[in-house]
């Protein structure tokens, strides 16, 4: 079988200047080759006089058969040939669209509307929506609770959050297909089924799509800071499921050393490697964790700039009127100072 991607003598550089000499690689159709080496031994070199991003001194660059060498990076794009460097960067001046649109110029309408269709699943499961709502508003420098923990759903913050929030339910170019019917785990499945191409606050699902093993998007995955409002920052939020003994427990000291077990580090890890989500910093850092999982590193940096919900027994009610409101605004067009109204009467009765 002939080799898909095949350079042969390759010199190549910058400004005149040969940085890689008489480099010989072959890449199979389906095969994926590592190019591994120090800082500065010309790995990134290599890479990008096949993206014609370097001055080529000699030597020939053959994909499928035909010489690509010299072919300018604009041609190359429709033929299959991009990269993907490691820092992700994205336009900060341009919309979550338009970045799409960009990223997918060169393919087939057909195919940049597949991009498009699958970004961003939202309806009401229950709870999620209730902690996007709280997101939206924190990340526009509102506050959902007041220092009484006190609910306060009138605010501008609170407003622009919902009209935004309704306003991504409704854009057919945003959501993906037939998400209504989707609750959070079926979000994330088709997330590593490569289905959707976004997903807000779901650290476990990205790690769930680096570590499942029928994922189709392993090795893909990233995690990025969530975008803020004027005078917001950007915000994470921690939410834990609590391990705890009943008040009628037989068993209590049998159950407190099986919590204490399941608080070690070693559980911990384990847990990670086994696609939940750890909470010590020595599995944050772990540098087998991190070559699974190149971004789990940022855990900790997440948490330093998290949000928590109040202690409050209430929560569950508040909760629940946070989503009868989410549902009245993707299914209804009722004015939105009159859902917030409404849901800020039922939280204070």
């Amino acid at each position: 079988m002939s080799p898909l991607l095949a350079i042969s003598g390759l010199t190549a550089g910058y400004g005149g200047l040969p940085i890689i000499d008489n480099i010989g690689l072959n890449v199979a159709p389906g095969e994926i080759i590592l190019v591994i080496g120090p800082n500065g031994a010309g790995k990134s070199t290599v890479l990008k006089s096949v993206f014609a991003l370097t001055s080529i001194l000699s030597g020939s660059i053959r994909f499928a058969d035909s010489e690509i060498a010299g072919i300018a990076t604009q041609r190359l794009v429709p033929m299959g040939i991009a990269a993907v460097p490691q820092t992700r960067n994205i336009f900060p001046s341009l919309t979550v669209s338009e970045n799409l649109d960009i990223g997918t110029y060169a393919a087939p309408p057909r195919n940049r509307a597949e991009v498009e269709e699958k970004v961003l699943a939202l309806f009401p499961d229950g709870h999620n929506s209730f902690y996007d709502f709280c997101i939206q508003i924190w990340s526009r420098g509102g506050e959902v609770f007041d220092g009484a923990g006190r609910p306060d759903f009138t605010s501008p913050a609170a407003h622009a959050a919902l009209d935004f929030l309704r306003m991504l339910a409704t854009d057919q170019d945003a959501i993906a297909p037939d998400c209504r019917s989707l609750d959070s785990v079926q979000s994330g499945s088709l997330f590593a089924e490569g289905k959707v191409a976004l997903m807000a606050n779901w650290f476990g699902f990205a790690a769930h799509a680096d570590t499942a093993a029928d994922s189709r998007v392993r090795g893909l995955v990233d995690v990025a800071p969530l975008p803020a409002g004027p005078g917001g920052r950007s915000v994470s939020l921690n939410v834990f499921w609590v391990l705890a003994i009943g008040s009628g427990s037989a068993n209590k000291e049998l159950a407190w050393d099986f919590l204490r077990h399941c608080a070690t580090a070693p559980m911990d890890r384990l847990t990670t490697t086994e696609g939940a989500i750890g909470v010590r910093r020595s599995t944050w850092t772990d540098p087998e964790i991190n070559a699974q999982m190149p971004y789990y590193h940022r855990l900790e940096w997440l948490h330093e700039h998290a949000r928590e919900m109040p202690l409050t027994a209430d929560l569950g009610r508040i909760s629940h009127i946070v989503d009868d409101l989410m549902t009245a605004a993707v299914t209804t067009d009722r004015a939105t100072a009159d859902l917030l109204a409404e849901a800020q009467a039922r939280v204070a009765s």
